[in-house]
């Protein structure tokens, strides 16, 4: 199926693998299953295909919780708010600057993604990243519907 509105289809289909591929998992084996693997692919395609046109309209959001950031810790004070951490997120993962740490077992328990100083920006718990992606989705493409500011499939910026 082709893209009719790419960034828009972009990011809906995005949310739709990470769904289908939690029910295709269901019967696998732990040590099968990369969902972290997919989590990061996925927050690396949304963080950085909308940045261009969508990022300046994030909202300057302080209330992190909202986000579904509760027990992830942001390490970072100059991303003080959602839009400027999503703009350092996209720098980190851009340039690869991400470390994971599992548990005694190599579970995934924390992704700490770092500044180009390498000092760190945050520290993921992995039960957030998903409702993080969740959240930035449901306000980008609200965003896209406010605005009328989409990249078409032929990748001509234009309004609806």
């Amino acid at each position: 199926m082709d893209y009719t509105i790419l960034d828009r289809d972009f990011i809906e289909r995005t949310l739709s693998l990470i769904d289908q591929y939690r029910e295709l998992t269901k019967s696998l084996k732990p040590e099968e299953i990369y969902d972290h693997t997919l989590l990061l692919n996925c927050l690396l395609g949304l963080i950085i295909l909308p940045h261009e046109i969508h990022f300046s309209y994030l909202p300057k959001d302080k209330d992190f919780a909202k986000w579904g950031l509760t027990t992830s810790k942001i390490c970072d004070s100059s991303a003080s708010d959602i839009r400027e951490l999503v703009r350092k997120l996209r720098n980190s993962a851009a340039h690869f600057s991400f470390e994971v740490h599992g548990d005694e077992n190599n579970k995934i328990k924390q992704i700490i993604f770092k500044n180009t100083d390498n000092t760190e920006l945050i520290k993921f718990d992995e039960k957030e990243i998903y409702p993080f992606l969740k959240n930035l989705s449901v306000a980008l493409l609200k965003n896209i519907d406010k605005y009328k500011y989409t990249i078409n499939a032929s990748r001509t910026i234009a309004s609806r």
